[in-house]
């Protein structure tokens, strides 16, 4: 999954956050299907942000910075509440909550970026 990063400081901030994203997804899920449907909307988020336009003004530049994590949460978090059941609902409760914290905690500091001046 190739991100265009806008520069080397948001590639720091935002590549951990995914491969923990990742991680938690694989340590939860279990039936390969279910996983693949995830990676599929992963990917999509991903390809969106690709295509996105950012570089036309501050505003839509830190639009473009929080595609990602914000729609990634967004979705995990989505995803979690239907795939919890009583079996593993204390378990995804916790992998919600700490992505949910990393998340706010990612978009806090990709605040901090800003564009190059052309």
């Amino acid at each position: 999954m190739k991100i265009k990063f806008v520069n080397y400081q948001h590639e720091v901030i935002l590549q951990p956050y995914l491969d923990m994203v990742l991680d938690s997804i694989d340590k939860i899920v279990r039936e390969p299907d279910v996983k693949k449907d995830y990676i599929d909307i992963f990917q999509a988020i991903i390809d969106y942000s690709n295509l996105y336009d950012s570089i036309t003004n501050d505003g839509n530049f830190h639009d473009y910075l929080n595609i990602i994590p914000l729609q990634i949460s967004t979705m995990t978090s989505g995803f979690f509440c239907g795939y919890e059941n009583k079996y593993n609902q204390h378990e995804v409760r916790i992998y919600r909550q700490i992505l949910a914290e990393y998340a706010s905690k990612v978009i806090g500091e990709l605040k901090e970026i800003r564009p190059h001046e052309e």
